[in-house]
């Protein structure tokens, strides 16, 4: 499935820009811009976005939306309102804008389905909080604030305001009313449930025994394998060889990982700032390990082509 991106803005710089930015990592996906007011002004135009994803749409199957604001959201919005053909191939995504720009384009760029798109482009901003090490002073770590999150959640399901106690006891007043362990009738008054029929058990067909002489080639769902590399090319891994990395990786089908972090991830690769001269220590596991680990280290001494 071909999918287009159209990158919607107040300022048509800003649009252009980041669909210039991702385009330099997914040259193959058609990525349109729509920001600005048609005189030039600060703004987001309802036919201006009309256009775009026409045009998208012209020479993809479907296409991902990515406004800046939320006045850009509420535009992209009737437009899809006021066009029914578009239900179905056309997306809006709550995703960051150039974070989820590039990492839509670079999963446009692998041949990934729309609704896979729209979760890469969605689920970049995720990678600035997950894989945070640090925080400032008086800053709440995201971590903690789920978890005190979930602590206020389960305190109000249980009636209790969160940071709150349980209220004392009142003097004088009985709350064998409210207790619902007295409503129960005693435990031998109680009927055991009958128990439920066991059901007939098929019988497990003989397994025929291969031939003679014959080997049979299992995966090896353990294996393992690890190498470590100099990156050779002078800039290292910024965006284009990020992106081609990802791409070779995402294409042997093997879970790899780049110095620790995901080898798909366009964004977790830049976060590394790895330049030349560094060592990177590529991991894979699973069926085909040793391959996609000699594929990546093949890639990154070619110096992805940049000398």
């Amino acid at each position: 499935m071909t999918v287009a991106l159209v990158l919607v803005a107040h300022s048509a710089r800003l649009a252009e820009g980041a669909a210039e930015l991702a385009g330099q990592m997914a040259p193959g996906v058609h990525l349109g811009a729509a920001g600005g007011l048609p005189d030039g002004s600060l703004g987001t135009s309802l036919d201006t976005v009309q256009d775009a994803v026409e045009a998208a749409l012209a020479g993809a199957e479907g296409v991902l939306v990515i406004g800046d604001l939320g006045s850009a959201l509420l535009t992209v919005e009737t437009a899809i309102d006021l066009n029914d053909a578009w239900r179905g191939q056309v997306v809006l995504a709550r995703a960051p804008f150039v974070e989820g720009a590039v990492a839509g384009a670079v999963a446009a760029e692998m041949g990934w389905p729309l609704d896979k798109v729209v979760d890469a482009a969605q689920s970049a901003g995720d990678n600035f909080t997950t894989n945070a090490v640090a925080y400032p002073s008086g800053n709440l770590d995201p971590g903690q604030a789920a978890l005190d999150e979930a602590s206020e959640l389960d305190a109000m399901a249980n009636g209790i305001a969160f940071n709150e106690t349980a209220p004392e006891p009142v003097p004088g007043v009985s709350t064998a009313a409210h207790d619902s362990s007295l409503a129960q009738p005693p435990e031998e008054l109680v009927p055991s449930p009958a128990p439920e029929p066991v059901p007939a058990v098929e019988p497990i067909p003989a397994v025929e025994p291969a031939p003679q002489g014959a080997s049979v080639e299992t995966p090896d769902a353990d294996a393992t394998a690890t190498a470590t590399v100099t990156l050779v090319n002078k800039l290292g891994l910024h965006a284009r060889p990020c992106a081609v990395l990802a791409r070779t990786i995402a294409e042997t089908g093997v879970p790899v990982t780049i110095n620790g972090v995901d080898g798909t991830s366009v964004l977790l690769l830049l976060m590394l700032s790895a330049t030349g001269g560094d060592l990177l220590t590529v991991s894979a596991s699973g069926p085909g390990a040793q391959e996609a680990v000699n594929t990546v280290v093949a890639l990154v001494e070619t110096g992805f082509n940049e000398g």
